[in-house]
């Protein structure tokens, strides 16, 4: 009998699980890594320690080991709000963030290749795949040691040189690779949903627990960063009817709390703080439908190559049988049009994203965009199929 082949799966930036965050990288490398279980493979990940609660070592499943560190290596270094900025930076912030940076490109990656190299050798891994933001953590060991390399892009956040260490290299969009990966060597790939876990349940228990019984409702899943667009969809809900309310699900939302009182919003907002992923469906059932307003201006990276997420969240909504209002930019429009699972608006517009809502929530053929989502989440945008072609590369890399 032939032994099971072993990836050492590097993601230092993100907690494994959510640890309490509710973060879109953390839901792709679990169901990723569990994907890749079910198709016959031992996983070893390499990610973010949060704090002392979480053990350094962490067998979280069957063929799943979780190995984390810190981001001071031997203390953890939590990030910010990640709001609009209120003003200039100062000339100590400025020092901060030169030193922070020169840190994280220095020891912090020798720290972690060092890790990466050791996990390599005492579990003889026999391919890593890597996170762009790792930037080489995982791939440049992995070369030294002779072990195949398989890089995830998800923003244009890496190394040139760690792609070029890579045997194949999986993104949403050729656009940020363009003269950087032969096209040879691209899989172009989406997010996905778990549809067992995320599928149409009834949430008449949390409209009766947040006063939502006889409104109009929507459901915001994610981060509060500027990108996201979360601010439009706070000043669309001034433009809205009293009868409105959106269930904000995610940390940080106190900084959206100034933006919502002063346009006299915050008895429409349901705040719920971040949610354990198990019960987010539960949430977007309470909800008519889901809203993904993101909003690219200002980010000088997706104005260079547009937007290159592929939206977790769209697909959570789809998959729980909610049609979507979505911003009308590249790759979120496709899955839209492609599915008729709902309606776009203009990014960055409080008053198209205001009346895409009404007209959604008000349009007779809700209930029919809602199943269309959920059939081609379950056709097309299904972790099993996402990481499923990832498990085939590896194996097939395995092979030669």
């Amino acid at each position: 009998m032939s032994r099971r082949l072993s990836v050492l799966y590097v993601a230092p930036d993100i907690p494994v699980p959510h640890a309490g965050v509710f973060l879109g990288g953390s839901t792709h490398v679990m169901e990723v890594s569990r994907v890749l279980v079910r198709n016959g493979f031992e996983v070893h990940v390499l990610c973010r320690r949060m704090s002392k609660a979480q053990p350094a070592y962490e067998k979280l499943s069957e063929g799943i080991h979780v190995h984390r560190a810190y981001r001071g290596i031997f203390f953890p270094i939590m990030g910010k709000a990640a709001g609009k900025p209120s003003g200039g930076p100062s000339p100590w912030s400025r020092i901060f963030k030169f030193g922070e940076k020169a840190y994280f490109a220095t020891a912090y990656r020798l720290a972690l290749a060092t890790m990466a190299a050791r996990l390599i050798t005492r579990y003889g891994i026999d391919a890593v795949l890597e996170r762009n933001s790792a930037k080489g953590i995982g791939a440049f060991p992995a070369r030294l040691l002779k072990k195949h390399v398989i890089e995830e892009v998800i923003d244009p956040d890496y190394s040139r040189a760690a792609l070029k260490c890579a045997d194949i290299v999986f993104a949403y969009t050729q656009k940020v690779l363009e003269g950087i990966v032969p096209a040879g060597r691209v899989r172009i790939t989406t997010a996905g949903v778990d549809v067992h876990e995320f599928r149409p349940v009834e949430g008449s228990t949390i409209r009766k627990e947040h006063g939502l019984e006889g409104k109009k409702v929507v459901v915001y899943i994610g981060e509060m960063s500027a990108w996201h667009g979360i601010e439009v969809l706070i000043k669309a809900m001034a433009l809205l009817g009293d009868d409105y309310r959106a269930l904000i699900l995610g940390k940080n939302a106190e900084i959206l709390k100034p933006l919502a009182t002063s346009l006299g919003v915050m008895d429409k907002l349901v705040f719920t703080g971040p949610i354990k992923h198990e019960e987010v469906p539960e949430y977007i059932a309470a909800a008519d439908i889901g809203v993904a307003p993101y909003d690219p201006s200002g980010v000088k990276d997706m104005e260079r190559f547009g937007f290159y997420f592929s939206p977790i969240k769209i697909f959570e909504y789809m998959a729980c049988g909610k049609p979507v209002v979505a911003s009308d930019i590249d790759i979120v429009r496709d899955v839209i049009n492609e599915n008729g699972c709902g309606v776009l608006a203009r990014p960055g517009d409080p008053e198209s994203l205001a009346s895409a809502i009404k007209s959604l929530i008000e349009s007779p053929d809700r209930a029919s965009m809602g199943a269309a989502g959920r059939r081609a989440c379950v056709e097309k945008y299904d972790w099993d199929r996402v990481g499923g072609d990832i498990a085939s590369v590896i194996a097939s890399l395995a092979k030669r």
